[in-house]
C-alpha cells in the first residue's frame, strides 16, 4: 500500500516536472525578445524603402528628326492623318499626266544624259532622268563607279555654292519665269523651288532616277528653262521646256476619292 502511494507521488511529479519543462521552452528571455524585435525592424525598414523606389523609364532623346513622345513629325514627314507638304513630293491622291514634251538628250564624252519622262500633278512635276556611260569604260570585275549625281542623289558634303561643285558630279538646274532656280545640289527648302530627288537604280554603266519638281509652274508666264551640266564629260547644255504643254497635262490629273 506504501509501495502504490509512492509510486503515485513520482508520477505526479515527473508530470509536474514535464508541464513545467515545456513552459519553460517556450519562455523567450528578454535578450532573445529585443534581437527579435531588432529583426522585425530591420524587415520594416527594408520593405519601407523597397516600396518607395520609383521605377522609371527615360525618354527616347529626341534627335531633331522629330519628337519621339510627343509624336511630333520631322523635317518633310507629315503628322499622321494630315497630307505631305507638296514640297515633298507627288500627292498621294492623285494619278499624274504625262507631259507631252520630246526627250531632251545631251551627249558628252562617253556619256549621255537624257531627261527621259515628264509627268504633271497639281503641286508639280515628276522628272525621270536617265544617264549612260560607254560601256568600254567597265572593265570585268571591276567595283561600281561613283554615282555621277553624288550620294542619293546629291553631293556629299553639302558644296557652299554650284561653282564648288566637283566636275565630277553631274548637276541639273530649273529655272522659272521669275528667276528662280531649282537644283539638284542644293538641299530642298519650302521656301523656294524644289528639285528633290526621290528614288534611283543603276548598273555599272547606267544610272535611273527620278525627282520631283515644286511648285508647278504659273500658267501663262513662260517656259521652264532646265540645265544639264557634267563638266568631266564635256556637258553643259540648256533646254527648254513648254509650259502651255506642262499646264495642258496638268488640266488632266486625275484625282482620287474626290468629294
Amino acid at each position: 500500500m506504501r509501495y502504490a502511494a509512492v509510486v503515485a507521488a513520482l508520477a505526479i511529479g515527473v508530470s509536474g516536472c514535464s508541464s513545467a519543462d515545456q513552459e519553460s521552452d517556450d519562455q523567450v528571455t528578454p535578450d532573445e525578445a529585443t534581437q527579435q524585435q531588432q529583426q522585425d525592424g530591420e524587415t520594416a525598414e527594408q520593405g519601407t524603402a523597397t516600396s518607395d523606389v520609383e521605377v522609371t523609364t527615360e525618354a527616347a532623346p529626341d534627335d531633331g528628326e522629330g519628337a519621339a513622345e510627343t509624336g511630333e513629325p520631322g523635317r518633310g514627314q507629315a503628322a499622321p492623318g494630315t497630307p505631305s507638304p507638296e514640297w515633298a513630293g507627288a500627292p498621294e491622291d492623285e494619278i499624274g499626266q504625262p507631259v507631252a514634251v520630246d526627250p531632251i538628250v545631251v551627249e558628252g564624252d562617253d556619256a549621255v544624259v537624257a531627261i527621259t519622262d515628264i509627268t504633271a500633278y497639281s503641286t508639280g512635276l515628276q522628272v525621270q532622268v536617265a544617264v549612260r556611260t560607254n560601256p568600254n569604260e567597265a572593265e570585268e570585275g571591276s567595283a561600281q563607279p561613283d554615282d555621277p549625281m553624288g550620294e542619293m542623289g546629291r553631293p556629299s558634303p553639302q558644296p557652299d555654292s554650284e561653282d564648288d561643285l566637283p566636275e565630277e558630279l553631274l548637276r541639273i538646274d530649273v529655272a522659272y519665269p521669275d528667276g528662280q532656280v531649282a537644283s539638284s545640289a542644293q538641299q530642298p527648302e519650302p521656301e523656294g523651288p524644289v528639285l528633290a530627288f526621290e528614288s534611283s537604280q543603276s548598273t555599272l554603266t547606267s544610272w535611273d532616277y527620278e525627282f520631283w519638281l515644286w511648285p508647278l509652274p504659273e500658267s501663262g508666264e513662260g517656259d521652264l528653262q532646265v540645265t544639264l551640266a557634267w563638266p568631266a564629260r564635256g556637258i553643259d547644255v540648256t533646254e527648254p521646256l513648254d509650259a502651255e504643254r506642262i499646264d495642258a497635262a496638268a488640266q488632266e490629273v486625275t484625282t482620287l476619292w474626290s468629294e
